[in-house]
Formats: C-alpha cells, sequence, structure tokens
C-alpha cells in the first residue's frame, strides 16, 4: 500500500510538472510571444504610423504597449502572489484550485479573443501571471506529500517555472510546422488548462494537509482528495477506521504547530532571505534586460553587432529549456544531503544542502557578471552559461522557505518576497539608462557581481535555524532528564 500511495503522488507531481512547464509559467515568454504578434503585424495598423515623407515606420507606440503589458503583468504576478498566497494559507487547497485554475483558463481563453479584439490583452496577459504563481504555490505544496525527495520535487517545480519562458519558442516552431495561427494555438492551450485544472481538484486537492510529513507518514494525496472522499462517502454510509486516522492525524498536526503571518514578519530570517532574493532579482533581471538592450552590440563592437545579437539570445533561448533538466541537479544534490546527514531527527542535511547550493549560486553569477564586463564575444558566450548554472542552484526558494517556516504560511511567504522585491527591479531603469549614457556595460556589470554576492546570505539563515534548532532540543532533553526523580533514575 505505501509503494501505491508514493505513485501516486508522483503522478500528481508530474502532471503538476507538465502544467507548470506548458501553461504556469508561459507568461515569461512574453519576449518572444511579441515577437509574433510583430511578425504578423497585429498591432501594427492601429499602434504604427509611417511618416509619409522619409516612409520610415514608426511603431514606438507598439513597443511601448508591449512593455506596458509585462509590466502590468509582473506587477499583478507580485500582488496575487500575496494576496492568493495568504488565501490558500487560510482558506486550503480546493478554493486555492478553483481560482488558479479560473484564472489561467481566462487569461488563454482572452488571448484568443485578442484575435478580434486586441486591446483585450490588458487582461489576458496579466490574467496567466496570476494564475501561473497561484497553480505554483498550490503545486509547491503538493511536493511536501513526498518527503523523501521532496526538495527535487521543489526544485523540478521552480525550474520548470522558469524554463516556462522558453514555450514561446516552441509555439513558434507550432506556428511554422502546422501552419497554424497563434490564436489558434492558445485555444489549445486554453483547453488544457482547464482539463489539467479539473483533473487536479478531482484526483490530488485535499482540504488540507498535514504541517509535518516525515518519510515514515503514509500520505496519499488522491485518498484524501476532498472529491474522492465525497464520492466514495455516497457509495458507503461510513468512513472507515483509516479515514479517521488520517483526519485525526492531519488535524493534531495542524494544531500542534500554529505560526502566524506575524511570526513570519517577527523572524529575522524572512529579512535575510529577502535581501539575497533583491539581489539575484537585480543580476537576474539586468542579464535578461541588458540581452535584449544593447549589452550583445557593445561586445560585438564593429564586428557584426546585429549577427552576434541574434546568436547569444538563440543561446539563452536554447539554455532556458535546457534549465528544465539542469535545475534537477541542485534538488538531488540536497536531498542526497538530507538522507547522509538528518540523523536522529536533526535537519543539518536541509541546512547544508541548502547553504552550499545558494553559495556555488552565487560564485557562479558573480562569475558570470565579470565575464560580461569584458568586450569578448567567447567570453560572452561562457557568461550565459555560468549565468544559467548559477540560476539553477540559486532559484532554491521554495526548499528554503520551506525549511525556514511550517508550510502554513508559506504562501505569505512566498508573496510577501515576491511584492518586496519589485522596488528593486525599478532600480535597472537608472542603471541601464547609465549604461546607455556611458557608452559601455562594464561598471554596472561588476556592481552586478558584487550584488549576486548577496546570495549567500540565506546561507545565513540556514545556519541560524539548524543552530536554533539544536539548541532547542538540548533544552528539551536538559529539562526532560531535570524531571526524573531519584526513584526514577534508580528504577532506569
Amino acid at each position: 500500500m505505501f509503494y501505491k500511495t508514493i505513485a501516486g503522488n508522483l503522478c500528481c507531481v508530474i502532471v503538476c510538472v507538465l502544467e507548470t512547464f506548458f501553461i504556469n509559467g508561459l507568461w515569461l515568454s512574453w519576449g518572444q510571444i511579441t515577437a509574433i504578434l510583430k511578425e504578423i503585424k497585429h498591432y501594427d495598423s492601429e499602434y504604427c504610423t509611417t511618416d509619409q515623407t522619409t516612409l520610415v515606420e514608426d511603431c514606438n507606440d507598439r513597443d511601448r504597449l508591449f512593455n506596458n503589458i509585462y509590466t502590468i503583468s509582473n506587477v499583478t504576478y507580485a500582488l496575487t502572489a500575496l494576496l492568493l498566497g495568504v488565501f490558500i494559507d487560510k482558506f486550503g487547497f480546493i478554493p486555492a484550485r478553483i481560482i488558479s485554475g479560473c484564472l489561467i483558463t481566462a487569461g488563454f481563453t482572452l488571448m484568443v479573443f485578442t484575435e478580434d479584439t486586441p486591446s483585450l490583452i490588458y487582461a489576458a496577459w496579466p490574467l496567466m501571471a496570476a494564475g501561473g504563481v497561484s497553480n505554483h504555490i498550490v503545486n509547491a505544496k503538493m511536493a511536501l506529500a513526498i518527503p523523501t525527495i521532496k526538495l527535487s520535487v521543489l526544485q523540478a517545480l521552480s525550474s520548470a517555472f522558469g524554463a516556462g519562458g522558453s514555450i514561446g519558442l516552441l509555439i513558434n516552431i507550432i506556428m511554422d510546422k502546422l501552419d497554424v495561427g497563434v490564436f489558434t494555438i492558445f485555444k489549445v492551450w486554453a483547453v488544457g488548462a482547464a482539463v489539467i485544472s479539473l483533473i487536479k481538484l478531482i484526483l490530488w486537492t485535499p482540504i488540507e494537509m498535514p504541517l509535518t510529513i516525515t518519510t515514515n507518514t503514509e500520505y496519499s494525496l488522491f485518498e484524501n482528495s476532498y472529491v474522492i472522499r465525497k464520492l466514495r462517502r455516497k457509495e458507503a454510509t461510513f468512513s472507515s477506521a483509516k479515514d479517521e486516522v488520517i483526519n485525526e492525524l492531519t488535524k493534531a498536526c495542524n494544531e500542534e504547530e500554529v505560526y502566524t503571518a506575524m511570526d513570519v514578519l517577527k523572524n529575522l530570517n524572512f529579512y535575510i532571505l529577502f535581501l539575497g532574493h533583491a539581489g539575484l532579482t537585480m543580476r537576474r533581471g539586468s542579464y535578461l534586460g541588458w540581452l535584449g538592450s544593447g549589452w550583445p552590440e557593445w561586445v560585438a563592437g564593429e564586428d557584426d553587432p546585429a549577427g552576434f545579437n541574434a546568436a547569444i539570445n538563440k543561446r539563452q533561448s536554447q539554455l532556458a529549456f535546457i534549465f528544465l533538466f539542469l535545475g534537477l541537479i541542485p534538488g538531488i544534490y540536497c536531498d542526497m544531503c538530507r538522507k547522509f546527514m538528518n540523523k536522529n531527527g536533526s535537519q543539518k542535511g536541509d541546512a547544508f544542502g541548502l547553504a552550499t547550493s545558494f553559495i556555488t549560486g552565487a560564485i557562479m553569477m558573480s562569475s558570470s557578471s565579470f565575464l560580461q564586463a569584458q568586450k569578448d564575444k567567447d567570453l560572452a558566450f561562457a557568461s550565459c552559461i555560468l549565468h544559467n548554472i548559477g540560476r539553477a542552484f540559486s532559484v532554491m526558494w521554495n526548499p528554503a522557505y520551506f525549511y525556514l517556516f511550517p508550510q502554513n504560511v508559506y504562501g505569505f511567504v512566498f508573496g510577501a518576497i515576491s511584492v518586496l522585491i519589485q522596488p528593486f527591479t525599478l532600480l535597472l531603469i537608472p542603471i541601464l539608462d547609465y549604461n546607455l549614457k556611458n557608452g559601455e556595460y562594464a561598471t554596472m556589470n561588476y556592481v552586478m557581481a558584487g550584488l549576486s554576492l548577496a546570495l549567500c546570505l540565506p546561507a545565513i539563515a540556514f545556519y541560524r535555524k539548524y543552530s536554533s534548532d539544536t539548541r532547542t532540543k538540548v533544552s528539551a532533553r536538559q529539562e526532560s532528564i531535570s524531571e526524573w526523580t531519584p526513584e526514577e533514575i534508580k528504577e532506569d
């Protein structure tokens, strides 16, 4: 029965990973989607003008539209992460699944109707971002049902979400090979999103999960699915003894440790994680932004800047897809650390694995920034590789959140940090202006090399958590010993 439970939970996880890659993370491929929309000239008639004297086409309004939509989507993503995150923590999985499924399906559906009503894209893409992140938060909690490999699963979900930015390339390939329009493809995606949301809701969505599921605990997402249990109650007028035990276990576990959003805000580890995430946000944002804002041309100089720009952006698109698999490495590494280092209830393996992963990511991304400061094409390609390796090791945020805080506040932690880092993305605007004004990218790449080292900060939080847990256990053991009476000690 235990292996049947594991198999069922793995099926849920596989579906969640595929959904995250193909659906939840698709909104991140906005750059590639805009290229498609430009190619089919969908917005040209409304937003582009032609100078009758020079016959030069001016599409600044169209480009401004695309930039505004992505900005709105980013803000929507952050706000939804916070609001839906808190909602999920408070009201559980059932309403969260319904809301996230409706949001993502509505987004894809509106994208279909933008063929006739282009302005609907203002609502469509932000809805896709909102649905994607809310789906992602719920999916992440499902990973806890497989404690043996939970870090690998969490990392697979994070990698799939990031790699979703390459789905635009897949859509482009489908358009070329099958000779179908982009809006037809979005019809298929809308149906797929609705079907997958319904399947997850029926088969693998419990009302709530125990706060702690250990390797010795058997917890089946299917057996505890709210819909499945309701259907079975119609067939039988009584609940099995096992069901009662599971219900009591869940209730007892969830009442055992009450941790609130206010407790999170009082915890120094939260702010340490935030600073580390801020460093990653600026480094990742500058890397992706500068790829399309003049850095490749600066590196190439007079040596075919347009060709080098196309080549290095193509390489990044390829690496974005590889990231789906590359991101599994740190997750597997951390699970191995847990397996061999977690002894007698200790979480030393969690702390060590996560700390070394973030430090590795910091070193890689800092090195990438240093190479990007050099006007050399080969070093530029090398910097792309190092950046993506570093990114794989530095996106262990979900495992970090679950290690440092109870899962009942995961939604709040995820959402709060998503909102707090938004101002740091705005700092990239004056930084880019500095690059363009001075005609060089070296100075700010050196700055980013330094900021990337902020990714070492989470290691401090992991050490503090591990040390605190160790002191608590030692104190509890000493109190237990001190409570023994001389007679009890003698009898022992």
